[in-house]
């Protein structure tokens, strides 16, 4: 009868463990890059609801507002105006009684801060995208 060693030798641990340093170097970064174009989602939602909120603005008076707090949002402890999840800060301005741009930028304090990709998002009254180079083209707007 043979004597029989249960367990691992050192050489198949170090093997193991370096399958799974392999594996996750290769996986965090597609999953960094995933949870920051799901982020997406919130800037986009946050300009809905400005667009909604202007719409009925304007139904009941002469032009679009250039306030947030007059359509219905409220601001944060530090007084900005934060996308529905808070990775985005909200601005609109209203240029003209016909017109207004409504802007989504990333929190610099947060986690969308590195989305070098897309960055801030813009829409008009017309709700079309803004996309003249210095907001998120219209390949930042698609569901991936």
């Amino acid at each position: 009868m043979g004597r029989y060693t249960r367990g691992f030798s050192l050489i198949e641990l170090l093997m193991v463990t370096t399958a799974i340093a392999i594996l996750a170097g290769l996986a965090f970064p597609a999953y960094m890059d995933y949870t920051q174009r799901a982020r997406r989602s919130d800037a986009m939602t946050a300009l809905l609801r400005v667009q909604q909120a202007e719409e009925k603005w304007r139904a009941n008076n002469p032009q679009y507002s250039a306030d947030l707090t007059e359509l219905g949002f409220t601001a944060n402890g530090s007084g900005d105006f934060a996308s529905p999840d808070g990775y985005y800060l909200l601005n609109v301005d209203a240029a003209d009684a016909g017109s207004y741009r409504a802007t989504a930028t990333p929190d610099a304090s947060g986690p969308q801060a590195g989305d070098s990709d897309c960055g801030t998002f813009a829409v008009n009254q017309d709700g079309a995208i803004i996309d003249d180079g210095s907001y998120a083209g219209a390949s930042c707007w698609k569901k991936h």
